[in-house]
């Protein structure tokens, strides 16, 4: 019973053992072991791929910017050129501008121009001959184009250079906006391949450059194909229907079939994306060699484990017996050590295990209960050997510390574990021969230093590689501390010959301290938070002086003080005179180098400015009276040479502040600013005439021409710099047409006149025709009777647009027109024809014009409509305004006095409002004075003269037996004082307004008594 009992406590206590903490947690790290394989094997091939993607979206990225910055020059160059050709294309010749302006690139094959018949016109390239084009896409896509971007072609063999290029095009467009044809620049697809060659993308890798239509523009890399196929169907081109960029994995179904992983970036202003591919094998290539590595570790470190476990099972016993003395010992430290930052674990003399901190335990993952009083060193080395990767025997390992420790240094080493964590231990002998071990955790440390280290590899790498001239200086002293690569073949010096030096060493004093001045300004500007310094300096190089544009940032270091002043360089000599030979070219005309018109403006433009701050200018526009006879008689090239020679005669006829300018053809003009006044402006014209009147030696021929020109002056004609051109122009008309070879300046009345008189006569002459014309009489009452004694035609145009046009719009217009003579002929006709059907004492007066009053025909005309009418020439009355005397000739005055000895009653009208004189009624008898209604509307203004003067018209009428009439008369008042001072007739709102024909027919249909008035 005994024995049995003996058996029975031996066997659990096999079994306590078998199921303690330390065995589970043995078999826990296996598991952990592979799990932590599995879980650092995806992660390692996360990162794989993580790589892979960035890589190839820089790389993207990169070639998205290279090529976008190639269109964008190419299209620049379209731009310019397309501009020169329009200016004249009959003469513009491609090859002549490339030989001068160096426009092709070393990868743009050609440049053409091809007319809208689909013809090449001209070219770059040499002995090209006229060839059809028309049925290429980039043609055909341009012909009924209403944007004005860039054509990107499919890569086609070019029928002029016989080889495979891309057609970059952009449309040419008549002023009206129709189209005239396409410029067209080709490109060599290999200047892609030879970028992307340069570039490391793996065996099974490739670079493409593919259009939205699916077809390939260029392709590089290891993988070789031909530019042209379409891969329209892959899955790529459903991705850019929802994002300009991004990645994917792709079985290259389209190509070879090699699993790849595929990153792409669409162009933002072009219709083209970017992909970089790379096998996926080549990408995970190392994470596949990594798994099999780890799996034989884990594999032994399970190995050891097993082994670990149960040598803990066999030791468990033991370590039951002393667990008790371990935790009064762990209880006496706890405290302390628990709030120790690092773990901490002590061992005695022969290395077993005393006591350690929780901080320990955790980095280690080790229970409590593994860490028992007395756990040898060899022991724990064990549990610690599967999470730090170790091989070998942990006892000799635990002997090997122990026997340096001897020897009265610190034992220190590294642990990386298999989690990722690095740990520094330190194993420090105490007095009594036993060690304190600490254990820090130094994992986040390291990854500092080292994401510290690789970054500074790759701004090393980068900036010792960046083509632009890069310096590092020190901000106190401004000595050079760093220089890369371009900054020695830049300034022609070595590095050693220059850190530690300043720009006063290296550069003439003035621009050292130029470029001192922008150093501390940039120093100034990192105090203020401002950033970024740019600026252009001058600088002195191997190649000589040059340009540069440069960028300043002062980098601060620990504590904010001044750390590094990095400066950038860039050589822009070659771009800014490239600019100023464009900005030239774009400015200038090309036969006279006489600024264009777009050039004038701009310079009109800033003279008008000086004229705001109160300066006074003359704009003249000039035009040759004979030149296109001389062109067409001697030919363009003499007519080029006359050009030339009246541009350089009106370079002597101006000041150096003035601005002269070749407009188009023969037209020119000139800014003269500034200006006393007109008469300045009149000298300059007669200067510029003489110039131009004397003979033309061209080349043997003598060539003649005289100079119309229009002047404009501001500020009195136009404020705004296109009015003031436009009046100058409309003045150089009104010079044409008053005889050539004059000078007149601008009037208002000429734009006015200009702008009413076409559209009114024709709208005139067209309502004559369609007798859209009406006539309204307003009743002329006698005073004395109250009673209607006649009517005064008065004309209407009821116009469907304008409404009702006063007869002032357009009277003037038929004047000067010549349709006054028909309008007034049946103006007469049809207020005679609406008389016959009014009682015979009522009369009709009919205006007449100063045109019809010079009129040879007038009398008979008279004649003729009284006849017509079957009225009494004693029914009618012709009224005339005093203007219409001017010019009253004898022949005229015969005419008058022919038709009043016919009985026609002749009316001067608006009486006191034109010249007053009195010499017209000593040299006619007039039968009525019309007394204008101005004077009738001031008659109950207090103290106005208005009575005395209608007194001594009245007085003057009666001595001269001349009946009078007043206008206007509006109110019983002032019909009262008419009537007091004897006037006989009167007309006006007070009785009635001009009514139209109906209503007169109705009022004399109702017959007397009739309304009286007063």
């Amino acid at each position: 019973m005994t024995h049995q009992s003996g058996r029975r406590e031996q066997v659990m206590r096999w079994l306590y053992a078998i199921a303690q903490s330390s065995t589970l947690l043995g078999l826990a790290m296996i598991g952990l072991i592979w799990m932590s394989l599995a879980f650092h094997t995806e992660v390692e091939r996360g990162s794989a791929e993580q790589a892979a993607i960035e890589n190839s979206r820089n790389l993207a990225r990169a070639f998205e910017a290279q090529v976008s910055q190639s269109l964008a020059d190419i299209n620049r160059t379209l731009d310019v050129m397309r501009a020169y050709y329009l200016r004249d294309p009959d003469h513009f010749d491609l090859r002549v501008w490339n030989e001068s302006g160096q426009l092709l690139e070393r990868d743009l094959m050609q440049i053409s121009i091809v007319g809208p018949d689909g013809y090449v016109r001209s070219s770059t390239a040499q002995d090209w001959a006229p060839t059809y084009v028309g049925d290429r896409e980039h043609f055909r896509g341009l012909v009924d184009a209403t944007d004005d971007k860039m054509f990107i072609s499919k890569p086609v063999i070019g029928r002029i250079s016989h080889r495979a290029a891309i057609q970059l095009a952009r449309r040419i467009s008549r002023p009206d906006g129709t189209f005239d044809g396409i410029i067209t620049a080709s490109l060599d697809p290999s200047y892609f391949a030879r970028l992307y060659d340069s570039v490391e993308v793996g065996a099974d890798g490739f670079i493409r450059v593919v259009g939205l239509d699916g077809v390939i523009r260029a392709a590089g890399g290891n993988i070789r194909e031909e530019p042209g196929r379409s891969i329209k169907g892959a899955h790529l081109f459903e991705l850019l229907e929802k994002q300009p960029a991004g990645w994917f994995y792709t079985e290259s179904r389209f190509k070879d079939s090699v699993p790849r992983l595929l990153v792409f970036r669409a162009l933002k202003d072009y219709p083209l994306v970017v992909t970089v591919g790379r096998s996926t094998r080549e990408i995970f290539a190392a994470v596949s060699a990594k798994r099999r590595s780890y799996n034989i570790i884990a594999g032994l470190l399970t190995l050891l484990i097993l082994a670990a476990v149960a040598h803990s099972v066999h030791g468990g016993l033991r370590l039951e017996q002393a667990s008790e003395e371990l935790r009064r010992q762990n209880a006496r430290f706890q405290a302390a050590l628990n709030n120790m930052p690092h773990g901490v674990s002590m061992y005695d003399a022969q290395g077993g295990f005393m006591v350690s901190n929780s901080r320990y335990l955790e980095m280690y993952g080790i229970p409590p209960e593994r860490a028992r009083l007395g756990t040898p060193l060899a022991e724990l080395l064990a549990s610690r050997m599967g999470l730090e990767g170790w091989h070998g025997d942990p006892a000799a390992i635990a002997r090997e510390i122990m026997a340096y420790l001897s020897d009265g240094g610190p034992v220190v080493r590294h642990a990386r574990l298999k989690d990722g964590r690095t740990v520094s231990i330190i194993n420090q002998p105490m007095a009594d021969g036993g060690f304190v071990a600490t254990h820090q955790d130094i994992t986040a440390q390291q990854r500092a230093e080292r994401e510290l280290r690789s970054t500074k590899n790759f701004l090393d790498t980068i900036i010792e590689n960046l083509p632009m001239p890069l310096v590092v200086k020190e901000p106190e002293t401004q000595k050079f501390t760093f220089v890369n690569q371009a900054y020695e073949e830049f300034i022609g010096r070595p590095r050693a010959a220059i850190i530690g030096q300043t720009v006063y060493d290296i550069y003439p004093r003035d621009i050292a301290q130029r470029i001192v001045d922008l150093d501390n300004e940039a120093a100034e500007a990192a105090r203020s938070g401002a950033g970024l310094i740019k600026a252009e300096v001058p600088a002195l190089t191997r190649r000589g002086p040059r340009i540069i544009n440069s960028l300043r940032i002062l980098v601060r270091g620990e504590d904010d003080a001044p750390g590094h002043l990095i400066t950038v360089f860039e050589d822009v000599t070659d771009r800014r005179q490239a600019e100023e030979r464009v900005v030239h070219m774009a400015l200038h005309d090309a036969l006279t180098d006489l600024p264009n018109r777009s050039h004038f403006q701009a310079r009109l433009r800033e003279a008008m400015a000086r004229v705001a701050r109160g300066e006074r200018l003359a704009v003249h526009c000039l035009d040759l009276d004979n030149f296109k006879n001389i062109n067409d008689a001697l030919g363009h090239a003499v007519g080029d040479d006359l050009l030339k020679s009246v541009a350089t005669r009106l370079r002597d006829c101006v000041r150096e502040i003035d601005a002269v300018a070749r407009l188009g053809g023969d037209e020119f003009a000139i800014i003269q600013n500034p200006i006393d006044g007109p008469t300045d402006a009149a000298d300059l014209a007669q200067r510029v005439r003489d110039a131009l009147g004397r003979p033309f030696d061209l080349g043997g021929v003598q060539a003649v021409v005289n100079a119309s020109i229009g002047i404009a002056l501001a500020p009195g004609d136009a404020s705004e710099p296109e009015a003031l051109l436009k009046q100058a122009d409309m003045a150089l008309y009104a010079a044409k047409a008053e005889g050539r070879g004059i000078y007149r300046f601008f009037q208002a009345e000429m734009d006015e006149r200009m702008r009413l008189r076409h559209e009114i006569e024709h709208e005139l002459r067209d309502a004559i025709a369609n007798g859209e014309l009406r006539l309204h009489y307003q009743p002329v009452v006698d005073i004395a009777s109250g009673e209607v004694c006649g009517l005064e035609a008065l004309l209407r145009w009821p116009h469907s647009r304008r409404g009702l046009v006063s007869p002032t719009e357009f009277i003037s217009i038929a004047e000067e027109s010549g349709l006054i003579i028909p309008l007034g002929e049946w103006v007469l006709h049809r207020a005679l024809a609406d008389a016959s059907r009014w009682p015979e004492h009522i009369r009709v007066a009919v205006n007449l014009s100063p045109v019809q009053f010079r009129s040879k025909d007038l009398a008979q005309m008279v004649i003729a409509a009284c006849a017509a009418a079957r009225v009494a020439p004693s029914r009618l009355e012709l009224e005339v305004t005093e203007a219409a005397f001017l010019a009253a000739t004898k022949e005229v005055l015969a005419t008058l006095d022919q038709l009043r000895g016919l009985g026609i009653k002749i009316v001067m009208d608006d009486f006191g409002t034109g010249y007053s004189s009195l010499n017209y009624l000593r040299r006619f008898h007039f039968d009525k004075i019309k007394i204008d209604r101005s004077f009738v509307r001031d008659l109950s203004a207090e103290g106005n003269l208005s009575a005395v003067i209608i007194e001594a018209v009245v007085r003057l009428a009666r001595a001269l037996d001349v009946t009078t009439t007043a206008e206007g008369v509006e109110t019983v008042a002032q019909l009262d004082l008419l009537r007091a001072a004897g006037v006989t007739e009167m007309q006006g709102w007070l009785y009635s307004a001009a009514r139209p024909i109906d209503e007169i027919d109705a009022l004399f249909a109702t017959q007397p008594p009739l309304r009286r008035v007063g």
